[in-house]
């Protein structure tokens, strides 16, 4: 018995020793880093914490301004990570603007480490990469703001099971330094939920997203990426073999869209490309390059699929369209039930002229064939205005009356749509990123009508989602309205926005906070005789 409660008391210790949680508050009066770190005696540093915490442990951060490099020391383990997060509604800035940092460090820098997690701080004015990691693994980047940096706002190489999600990069890459967030050789990642926006100064900045040189095994999920001088996502194989890359639900606008290459003969292949909204950008929505520095090269791409996506509006400067294929070698090439609406010069451009047996293009929707030289429609067509809920406001969800619905095939069609929504809804697969439903939410009305009299609602965007979603709606006449968040409970949880509104089509974001957990919510939009109201998902 003895035996047995010795063992039991050991088991005890060594979890405890796994679950230190540590201050840093630098407003405290006592705080130093001579402290053990406790709430009533905090630390001083996010540096002294760095070199500290070990596996298991958390450090929570509150507000204040840190000049100082964070190198974190130790790894964590599966079952221990070391967590660095900044206590709720507080506001950590940690600033390089003083700091000499060597080129390949960030001002955070997570190299050689495993198992960090790192959340809800505002990294900026780095001379190199914001938050930077070079053979690290288990990582996840999280809720961050990163600003005005010289290299990436967030930079990856050769390292695996990564996660960044969430993060705010405004202004990186200043003189063109890598890109805004950069993979490169590394596997099994996701980046997820970024907003990614404004270019840094000098040189045209860096793309939005850049997965390079060798990267497998990765996705590009829910990105809003806009008002950036250079391309908003780009897959580039450069020298190594770069494959099995999935991009979607992602939002990229005011760039130069997307595009896939491989300027330095590795080959690129197995990228799958579906549910993207692309739209008002310079030059092309998609395109599939043949650039690099070196004339002659072989440029190999091969199996990608380019299925139920929108592409609207894209091309400036007399120039530009929705995709553009320019790489002769592209094989095994799909661009299948996607909507190419109002591009200038083109809708799809086979300017490359691959064969009709390596690029197979079929069951698009065309609204504005140009008849440019190397403008194409494949087989089985649609043509016509694809009839959006409101193509000023960017809303791309169809209308009840679009030629879009039931004109898919349901060949290699993702499972749901943009927002989620299982395909199909009706007899058939839509074509575009939007699956119509009419079947938007639960509905109580005091009239007699089985409809909205005064506004309709349409699905949040992402949904799932991790940080924020989107809920739109149009109204027909000024209102007096609440839009309200409920729990499964029941239970108000959040309100967006309560008054008089105006005519026409109207979206507010929710940003969920700490506190809110994973699970299913109801958004609700209310007047004083109806409300309709929907559900969504948020996965933390």
């Amino acid at each position: 018995m003895r035996t047995k409660l010795v063992i039991f008391t050991l088991i005890y210790i060594i979890q405890q020793s796994y679950a230190s949680t540590f201050y840093v508050d630098q407003r405290h009066p006592y705080a130093g880093d001579s402290n053990p770190g406790t709430r009533q005696l905090p630390w001083l540093s996010l540096e002294h914490a760095a070199k500290t915490a070990a596996a298991g442990d958390t450090v929570l951060v509150t507000t204040g301004v840190f000049q100082e490099q964070v190198r974190i020391k130790n790894s964590g383990t599966a079952e221990h990570p070391i967590v660095f997060q900044t206590i709720p509604s507080a506001e950590v800035i940690i600033d390089g603007s003083q700091l000499n940092i060597p080129e390949w460090q960030g001002l955070v820098d997570l190299s050689e480490k495993n198992h960090i997690i790192f959340s809800g701080f505002h990294v900026q004015n780095s001379a190199t990469a914001g938050i930077f990691a070079d053979e690290a693994s288990h990582l996840v980047i999280r809720n961050n703001y990163i600003s005005d940096t010289a290299s990436s706002g967030i930079g990856i190489w050769n390292s695996e099971y990564i996660s960044v999600e969430g993060n705010e990069v405004r202004r990186a890459c200043f003189y063109g330094r890598q890109e805004c967030i950069t993979i490169s050789n590394s596997a099994y990642f996701e980046i997820y939920s970024n907003h990614i926006y404004e270019s840094g100064p000098g040189n045209r900045g860096g793309e939005g997203i850049d997965i390079k040189d060798g990267c497998r095994h990765g996705r590009i999920l829910q990105n809003h990426i806009h008002d950036l001088q250079q391309i908003g996502i780009y897959v580039d194989a450069w020298k190594r073999h770069t494959y099995h890359i999935e991009i979607s639900r992602n939002r990229i606008h005011d760039c130069e869209g997307f595009a896939l290459a491989s300027e330095a003969g590795g080959l690129l292949e197995d990228v799958r490309f579906f549910n993207n909204i692309v739209y008002h950008n310079q030059h092309c929505g998609l395109v599939i390059g043949s650039w690099g520095d070196v004339s002659g090269m072989s440029r190999p791409i091969k199996n990608i699929r380019i299925i139920n996506n929108t592409f609207v509006g894209n091309g400036w400067n007399e120039w530009g369209g929705g995709i553009n294929v320019e790489n002769p070698e592209a094989k095994k090439i799909i661009i299948r039930n996607n909507i190419f609406s109002n591009n200038l010069a083109f809708q799809i451009a086979n300017e490359a002229n691959v064969p009709e047996t390596e690029l197979i293009v079929e069951n698009n929707l065309i609204d504005g064939f140009r008849d440019y030289a190397a403008e194409i429609t494949g087989d089985k067509p649609v043509f016509g205005n694809p009839r959006f809920v409101n193509r000023q406001q960017h809303s791309f969800i169809l209308l009840p009356d679009s030629p879009a619905i039931d004109r898919g095939s349901p060949e290699d069609a993702p499972p749901d749509d943009y927002c989620g929504t299982e395909r199909p809804q009706g007899s058939a697969v839509d074509i575009g990123a939007f699956e119509y439903t009419d079947d938007v939410g639960i509905h109580n009305f005091d009239s007699d009508s089985d409809k909205p009299s005064g506004f309709q609602l349409y699905p949040n965007y992402p949904n799932p989602f991790n940080s924020t979603t989107t809920f739109s709606f149009y109204v027909q006449a000024p209102l007096h309205i609440k839009l309200i968040i409920y729990n499964i409970k029941g239970q108000a949880i959040d309100e967006l926005f309560r008054g008089d509104i105006s005519r026409g089509f109207h979206d507010f974001t929710w940003q969920a906070g700490y506190n809110i957990a994973s699970g299913v919510y109801i958004y609700r939009l209310e007047s004083s005789n109806e409300f309709i109201s929907a559900k969504c998902i948020y996965l933390k």
